[in-house]
């Protein structure tokens, strides 16, 4: 009786799985290839039927002229003015190149001063501040918002007597 009975093994059962993903991913593999080659080849860009659109838009050259008579040529003949390159300028350098002197900038020598431009000490950045030059308004703050107005009392409600 012992000898009939079924038995499983685990590496039958993995090889059959490597099997069957193996012939899964094969088939799926060619499908998507499949359909991705026929998506091109069945492309038609219809470039021949846009050339033809194109051609019949264009006019055709005008019919070539009969070659003129014994025509005379006009004795007057065109001015023709010389004109210099525009370059002519730059081919010498000037003699002398005036210049104008800028006035000195100030010199701010703040060493050993705290940054940020406070005299009470503290802070960091610039020694002017953040900020545009001169843009900030170092002046008085504002004064602070009036307070708010006290709320009515509610009125008692009127008594029977």
């Amino acid at each position: 009786m012992f000898d009939q009975l079924v038995e499983s093994s685990t590496t039958r059962r993995q090889s059959k799985r490597w099997v069957y993903f193996t012939v899964t991913a094969t088939l799926w593999t060619a499908l998507l290839l499949g359909i991705i080659v026929w998506g091109i080849m069945a492309f038609d860009a219809n470039l021949n039927e846009q050339f033809e659109k194109l051609a019949k838009l264009a006019t055709p050259p005008p019919p070539a002229a009969a070659p003129a008579a014994d025509v005379p040529k006009p004795e007057v003949q065109p001015k023709v003015a010389k004109v210099e390159s525009l370059d002519a300028a730059f081919r010498k350098p000037p003699d002398k190149i005036a210049v104008t002197p800028r006035p000195p900038q100030p010199v701010v020598q703040n060493f050993g001063a705290p940054a940020g431009g406070s005299e009470s000490g503290g802070g960091s950045g610039p020694p002017g501040g953040f900020g545009p030059p001169g843009g900030a308004d170092t002046g008085p703050p504002p004064p602070p918002p009036p307070p708010p107005p006290e709320p009515e009392k509610p009125k008692p409600p009127p008594s029977i007597v």
